[in-house]
């Protein structure tokens, strides 16, 4: 998977290249870019399913999760206080801009006495959700169609696979990054990451995780 269209890749925006001769090359550099970027942010960005993560409460109404965009709660589970973790009612919390749950939902209230994330127990809240980015398609999808990425993060991307093809191109048939087996985390992730160009470096740290 990528976090950047092929077709996007090829346009004249970057690499301008109109065969499909070096598709396969091309799809393993878009790969080693989405990895650069995902190590850049500590985070893994494209959609991906969080089990049971665990939470201590801010003894606020807001609890902002580890990843995002978050797509869907599966489950909260506060901990009973004895010896297991209950789910809590759907209805009582509810998702606010893909970022945080809000705890009591507005206009309802809490079947416990909780009306806030209390902090009474450490890692008193699990919670199971899906987020991350929807790459979906991005092999095949035109540039002119919908795509789940965020258009600052698909140039991020599409920059960083030009920067490792053109690095890697030696003026013979061996071009960039030649197959999945090539081992992006020594040869590639690490010797980018240190180096990003200034424009890709001022967005992907707008993606950089959060602690929370």
């Amino acid at each position: 998977m990528a976090l950047a269209r092929l077709k996007l890749l090829k346009s004249p925006s970057f690499l301008n290249e109109s065969s499909n001769e070096w598709d396969d090359d091309f799809t393993h550099t878009l790969e080693a870019a989405t990895a650069i970027a995902c190590k850049f942010t500590g985070r893994a960005l494209e959609k991906t399913t969080y089990q049971n993560e665990l939470y201590t409460g801010n003894n606020t109404s807001r609890l902002f999760l580890r990843e995002y965009p978050v797509q869907t709660i599966i489950a909260v589970e506060l901990w009973n206080g004895l010896d297991d973790y209950d789910e809590e009612t759907s209805t009582y919390y509810a998702l606010i801009n893909k970022r945080y749950i809000q705890y009591p939902a507005l206009g309802q209230e809490s079947n416990a006495a909780w009306s806030k994330w209390l902090s009474t127990y450490e890692n008193g809240i699990r919670i199971s959700y899906v987020a991350g980015y929807d790459s979906t398609g991005w092999a095949s999808k035109g540039v002119d169609v919908a795509f789940g990425i965020e258009a600052d993060l698909e140039y991020a991307v599409c920059s960083l696979a030009q920067l490792v093809w053109m690095d890697g191109k030696k003026g013979g048939a061996r071009r960039g990054v030649q197959s999945a087996s090539v081992g992006f985390e020594n040869l590639v992730v690490e010797k980018y990451v240190a180096g990003l160009p200034a424009d890709v470096q001022r967005i992907l740290h707008t993606y950089r995780r959060l602690n929370v």
